[in-house]
């Protein structure tokens, strides 16, 4: 594969140079608006709002779904670069390494873990639906996803298709890009990775409009013969180099109308493709480009009538051997959606109710011969339509004790409907301390992979379905504590049942095998624990805690205990903070058997140093242990499990406008 020609090189510095270059006077952002960030009293982090748990701003407190939300501050001081890392830090979240489409994350929740496209959750970013149709997924067209433009990143754990249909499975996270960044960032670290990123806001009365363009490139850490010579013997060694440009923009007028427009390209060399691995011929290009239009058509002071139009459309080519021929997996597929969605407030009731329409196209499945340039369809090339009906109550039965009931409905064509309710009783007795009693169902309709591949579809599967009962406890300590020391926790009780899980099993298919429903139940049940706890004015503190004594197993590639620390120190010109992750023995599937891979821990850390009130050096270091470790994959013949990279470290340096 090719990486990005050096003309993509030069147009991006030159956009680059150009957003620089606009004057400093427009938007007065500076330094000290990220600090209050991090400053913010634990004491208010209850009434944080987010929109991810009913489609409108409300405190994690009162949200009827338990939610994990990361801010700007938070993300940046991290060090992290992709939103698959951040999911790491969400109690009953795994996010691990894959290769079964060269390099990728695969993210699961709650004791299941999925193949890459990691179906069993859903994306979205600003509102729009990342997931596509052919993959179910939004990590197959989507990966690495960067976090230099992300203003929050809120997630439901547990089912969430009572508001948003499929693939709102095991989870949704709702990533919202920031509209009022101004800054600059260009680092250069190990394995010769350089990376370059500008966000730039401009208001002109009721008119706002940003932009954020971003290049990373590195040229791989090295693997050795015991990781290349399980796929091929005559490989004895490989590199995972990759390079990524993103560019986001938004134009919006008067909290009214909102234009977002994305593009996400990635390249990626060698290393690992599914079972086939040659230096100088594998490789993985994809991109991903998508547009949305929001508009409040009607507000009122009881009701209000929303409206989303989007158009995603996704390529993906990946060189490997079919059979014994070379050649190049093809994908393209592109997606309309039309959403209306309003709210009506009435005798202490909050009602929204709202009906969607996608039409996804599968405009390219097949595999192209490089000898022969002979294509072999891999599935039909055709669409589907979908059409979903929601609705939802809120109300409060007595004024400590709120209720949500909701209910949606889909139809699939090829595939049936899905009628997914919800209910939540939450009851707080007073501002610290929150009693949450969840119900909610969710459904995931088959990808076109598993309806319809000519390798391994069966047009007669039908769609998995969850329930889930939860308990959560929420509690603010802070008025029982000394001013300078703030600690809050949350601990949730679940309980999941899963039907018709759609497996891999022997059938029909050209090579032996089809995709076919799971008849048994699967029970998963957990624990999902976190503090956080701020001591004095510049030390604060956020861990959790995970243990799933009931994940899915043959294989199983859930750890069932994870612990994660983040820990930050701020103090006049620098901040400094050290993170970690605990992951427990994982399975790994070799065909016959299965492997252990050993329990790992994984250290980062991240400093900053403020030279002026614009000016911050910034260093990372990724494995600080230089430990390795490897992640379960669904590639059998890869016995070891996939290795992840080692110590890496980065130098960079910001600007604020």
């Amino acid at each position: 594969m090719k990486t990005l020609s050096s003309i993509h090189r030069h147009a991006i510095c030159t956009l680059a140079a150009a957003i620089y270059s606009v004057s400093h006077s427009a938007f007065a952002a500076n330094l000290l608006e990220l600090s209050d960030l991090s400053t913010l009293s634990l004491r208010q982090l209850l009434d944080v709002s987010v929109e991810v748990s009913s489609l409108h701003d409300e405190s994690i407190l009162h949200a009827p779904s338990s939610v994990t939300v990361f801010n700007r501050r938070e993300i940046m001081d991290l060090g992290v670069r992709t939103v698959e890392e951040l999911l790491n830090f969400v109690p009953g979240f795994q996010s691990s390494r894959e290769t079964f489409i060269n390099q990728a994350s695969r993210v699961g929740a709650r004791g299941t873990l999925n193949p890459q496209p990691s179906y069993n959750i859903l994306f979205l970013m600003d509102g729009q639906r990342m997931n596509s149709d052919l993959s179910g997924g939004a990590l197959f067209e989507n990966r690495l996803l960067t976090v230099a433009n992300i203003e929050r990143v809120e997630v439901i754990r547990g089912p969430g298709s009572a508001l948003y249909g499929t693939s709102a499975f095991s989870g949704v996270v709702n990533i919202i890009t920031s509209r009022d960044s101004n800054n600059a960032y260009i680092s250069a670290g190990s394995l010769n990775s350089r990376e370059m990123h500008v966000n730039r806001s401009i208001h002109q009365g009721d008119w706002q409009a940003s932009g954020f363009v971003r290049y990373y490139e590195d040229d791989g850490q090295s693997y050795g013969a015991d990781l290349t010579n399980t796929l091929n013997p005559a490989v004895n060694a490989t590199r995972d180099p990759y390079s990524a440009l993103d560019f986001y923009a938004t134009l919006s007028w008067d909290d009214r109308i909102r234009i977002n427009a994305r593009h996400a390209q990635r390249d990626m060399d060698d290393f690992i493709s599914f079972q086939f691995i040659q230096n100088g011929v594998a490789g993985n290009e994809s991109y991903t480009d998508s547009i949305s239009l929001n508009a409040k058509l009607f507000e009122r002071k009881n009701w209000g009538l929303d409206l989303q139009l989007g158009y995603m459309a996704s390529m993906m080519e990946e060189v490997e051997k079919l059979g014994p021929n070379l050649g190049t997996y093809e994908y393209a597929s592109s997606e309309w959606e039309l959403k209306l969605d309003g709210h009506y407030n009435f005798a202490g009731n909050q009602l929204r109710s709202g009906i969607s329409y996608r039409r996804p196209e599968t405009d390219k499945w097949r595999f192209v011969n490089a000898a022969t340039g002979a294509v072999l369809p891999n599935g039909p090339e055709d669409g589907r339509d979908i059409v979903g009906i929601y609705v939802q109550d809120q109300f409060n039965l007595t004024p400590q004790l709120h209720v949500t009931l909701g209910a949606r409905i889909d139809w699939y064509s090829k595939v049936g409907s899905s009628l997914n309710p919800r209910a939540a009783l939450v009851y707080t007795p007073n501002s610290a301390t929150g009693l949450k009693l969840l119900y909610g169902e969710a459904f995931r309709a088959p990808n076109r992979f598993q309806s319809d591949d000519v390798f391994a579809g069966n047009s007669s599967i039908n769609s998995e379905k969850i329930r889930t009962l939860e308990l959560v406890w929420l509690q603010d300590y802070s008025n029982w504590l000394p001013q300078t020391l703030s600690i809050q926790t949350s601990a949730t009780l679940f309980r999941s049942w899963h039907e018709n899980r759609i497996k891999i099993t022997p059938g029909p298919g050209l090579f032996g095998f089809q995709s076919s429903n799971d008849t048994s139940t699967l029970i998963t049940s957990g624990l999902e624990t976190e503090v956080t706890a701020g001591i004095g004015a510049n030390l604060s503190l956020r861990a959790s805690y995970t243990y799933l004594p009931e994940t899915e197993e043959d294989p199983q590639s859930f750890a069932s205990n994870k612990f994660t620390l983040i820990a930050n120190y701020h103090r006049r010109d620098w901040s400094f903070n050290i993170n970690a992750q605990y992951h427990s023995e994982m399975q790994q599937l070799t065909g016959s058997s299965n492997i252990t891979l050993n329990d790992h821990w994984l250290v980062n850390t991240s400093a900053g140093l403020h030279l002026n009130k614009k000016l911050t050096l910034i260093a990372r270091i990724y494995n600080l242990s230089d430990e390795t470790f490897h992640s379960p994959t669904s590639v059998p013949n890869l016995n070891t499990g996939v290795e992840n990279r080692g110590r890496t470290f980065s130098l960079g340096l910001e600007y604020l406008w």
